[in-house]
């Protein structure tokens, strides 16, 4: 039993449809106006290019079988999806049909022009009908049901009327040409179609269950958080999880679009689809496979096709209104010339079925939603993922980018710099002292210290008497001397005024004399200093924000470029400071989606970092980089432009086009197969645009 999720709802339950028919707004449109009138659904959201109906309704009073019986009344027929993404998939195979039909039409026009018995060019043409006509009837018998009136609707009007009055090369030529049409635009989407699947369907079916010291392969769905599988050279990662036991290389960009294969070691975590380099490894599974990091970008990816961006809704408004009024247009058209005039209806009719047949707006429609999805998808196999087109429409608008620092500008592990000798001890004396007094300590530069003094083999000395003061330093006695080190103010409190201090990270003390300066930073992600270059390229200025220390800040803006910054931000401070970078302009702020939540929600779109951290950086911002590269932030402000660009010519190429052939229609310059060739075209014309950008490259990217 779901619990309500509105108040409409005793039992709040969601079903997914596959409708294999459903290719362009007028069938949604049929499958909105049947599906409102029944009890207890509450919303549907429909996506044209993956053909999916998700329906949200009131299980006490309606069910999804009842729903599916709905759709079916309107000629269609919809299959639940189930719950691992499974639907129907219809290959898009030869047009044989279509094929024929075109042959017998070259075959009856050429036997029309060299003057052959009429019988044998009637009977060619019959052929070509008999081919194309039964697809457009079904359509056409789809839409009366559901009392709408589409270009099938008109097509067949228009075939009928033809043939009344004996024009049966003209109905054969719109049929056929409606039909090639018809199959260059199905293909297009099936293009579309398969790209998004490319990018989705990353995991094996199966994995290798270790049990007993014994491997067997088993379906994914059967493994359970906690069991280990065995992941072999070149294999793909079955499931998330974390290394129990093994060393590989492993390339995570089939999940994260990470260019350079990562090092894996023991502990570390591994996400399902990655491939696995030479090295066999032993995963803890960490997710079953519902819950991966794939699944989660697939559900990520179809919430974002289902979300309308402003530009979409207005053009869907525009479109809602225009179609009325050419009917009404058409109306006039063929009733008030011969009424007032007295001028033969004949023409005027033929001329309004013209003006019927081009005002199907389906190209306009369509003009938004492909363009959108392509972007999505472009951008999900770079490793970004945006929630929406509406996401898109506001990464157009972008001035100011905020960047956090530790673990997003930077690579937020603190490096040693350098180590300097300070007086008579000798600089490797002095680090073995150091590193025994901060060993067992947490803070990331103790760490730091301690692996330098391992890595040049000096061991830990035993400390008496150990006193740490946490952010501040630590004190003992090593070999009968007492030994402190720590930060310069803290250090400067508890030794004589007036001794000299090195400006350094961290200085080691032994008795009253410094003996051993240490410098370090955390230092810039290799791809920041990159990614700001690209923003300015773009026009947008960049902030550094952090809750770090003013000198470190500004090393590290200093070191990437960035001319403005604010230091110890706490969380909150930052959401005020998105929200005064907000004067020049929409803010883009980038972080790690956790300790920045309240400046991702202050800023017009919120990007998080989701390496390490998938599930809570996709929840809590607009989208999410699923590794470090930086340079996918100007990425996505191109990428948001150059999708509105296209969005806006797509709508003025589809208004251009039907309004030059409405005004020829009006003159009674343009034909029946003119027209259909127009309104097809346009729909052709700018999901072959929209298709451009599956393959987007911008030209300030490193990698372009």
């Amino acid at each position: 039993m779901n619990a309500p999720a509105c108040p409409r709802c005793v039992d709040h339950r969601t079903a997914t449809f596959h409708v294999a028919e459903m290719d362009c707004a007028h069938e949604v449109a049929i499958l909105e106006k049947r599906l409102a009138g029944l009890d207890g659904v509450v919303t549907l959201e429909a996506d044209v290019l993956s053909r999916q109906l998700r329906v949200h309704f009131d299980g006490a009073t309606q069910s999804a079988a009842g729903i599916a019986e709905a759709v079916a009344q309107t000629g269609m027929r919809a299959w639940p999806i189930t719950a691992a993404g499974e639907a129907p998939r219809a290959e898009v195979g030869a047009p044989w049909a279509l094929i024929g039909a075109g042959a017998a039409c070259l075959l009856g026009g050429g036997l029309w022009f060299a003057e052959a018995p009429d019988p044998w060019v009637r009977a060619s043409l019959l052929a070509a009908i008999v081919l194309t006509a039964p697809a457009t009837l079904r359509r056409a018998w789809q839409a009366i049901r559901g009392r709408r009136l589409d270009i099938h609707v008109l097509m067949t009007v228009a075939v009928i009327g033809a043939l009344l009055i004996d024009e049966w090369f003209e109905a054969a030529t719109v049929l056929v040409l409606f039909g090639v049409a018809q199959a260059l635009e199905a293909r297009s989407l099936a293009r579309a179609r398969r790209a998004i699947a490319d990018v989705l369907t990353v995991t094996p079916p199966t994995a290798d269950l270790l049990h007993g010291g014994q491997t067997r392969a088993v379906p994914v769905e059967q493994v359970r958080v906690g069991q280990s599988v065995v992941v072999r050279p070149g294999a793909r990662v079955p499931l998330d999880g974390t290394v129990l036991i093994g060393e590989s290389t492993v390339n995570q960009a089939p999940v994260t679009g990470e260019a350079e294969p990562a090092l894996k070691v023991i502990g570390d975590p591994l996400y399902a689809g990655s491939v696995n380099g030479d090295g066999t490894l032993t995963v803890e599974v960490t997710r079953v496979s519902s819950d991966s990091t794939v699944a989660r970008i697939v559900h990520q990816v179809e919430r974002a096709h289902a979300a309308r961006a402003q530009v979409q809704s207005l053009v869907d408004r525009f479109a809602a209104v225009y179609t009325p009024i050419v009917l009404a247009l058409a109306a006039a058209m063929a009733l008030l010339p011969p009424l007032v005039s007295g001028q033969p209806w004949l023409p005027w009719i033929e001329r309004a079925l013209v003006l019927l047949v081009v005002a199907c707006p389906c190209a306009l429609v369509i003009a938004t939603p492909v363009a959108m999805v392509s972007a999505l998808s472009s951008a999900a196999r770079r490793g970004l993922l945006l929630k929406g087109g509406a996401v898109l429409e506001r990464l157009a608008a972008i001035r100011v980018v905020a960047l956090d620092k530790t673990g997003t500008a930077s690579e937020g592990q603190v490096r040693i710099d350098a180590v300097t000798a300070i007086g008579a001890m000798p600089e490797a004396q002095a680090l073995q002292l150091a590193a025994s007094l901060e060993a067992g300590v947490h803070h990331p530069l103790a760490r730091a210290i301690v692996a330098l003094a391992e890595s040049r083999g000096l061991a830990l000395l035993p400390v008496l008497q150990t006193q740490h003061v946490a952010g501040r330093g630590a004190s003992g006695t090593i070999d009968g001397q007492r030994v402190s080190i720590g930060r310069v103010d803290w250090l400067a409190a508890t030794l004589p005024a007036g001794t000299p201090l090195p400006d350094a990270s961290a200085v080691l003390v032994v008795g009253e004399t410094p003996a051993l300066a240490i410098h370090a930073g955390d230092h810039a992600r290799p791809t920041a200093a990159a990614a700001v270059a690209g923003l300015m390229r773009v026009g947008a200025h960049t902030a550094l924000l952090s809750g770090d220390h003013e000198r470190a800040v500004a090393r590290l803006a200093d070191e990437v470029g960035i001319a403005e910054w604010r230091s110890r931000l706490l969380p909150e401070d930052k959401a005020t400071a998105v929200t005064e970078l907000a004067r020049r302009g929409p803010v883009l702020m980038v972080g790690d989606g956790i300790n920045d939540g309240p400046a991702l929600a202050a800023a017009s779109v919120g990007l998080a970092v989701a390496d390490g951290g998938t599930a809570v950086a996709l929840e809590a911002a607009d989208g999410a980089l699923m590794h470090h590269d930086l340079t996918l932030v100007p990425y996505a402000i191109a990428l948001g432009r150059a999708t509105l660009r296209t969005v806006r010519v797509n709508v003025a190429i589809a208004l251009a086009l039907k309004v030059a052939v409405m005004v020829a229609a009006a003159v009674g310059l343009a034909s029946l197969w003119l027209a259909v060739l127009a309104d097809v075209g346009a729909s052709l014309l700018v999901v072959a645009l929209s298709l451009r950008l599956l393959s987007f490259e911008w030209a300030g990217d490193r990698r372009a």
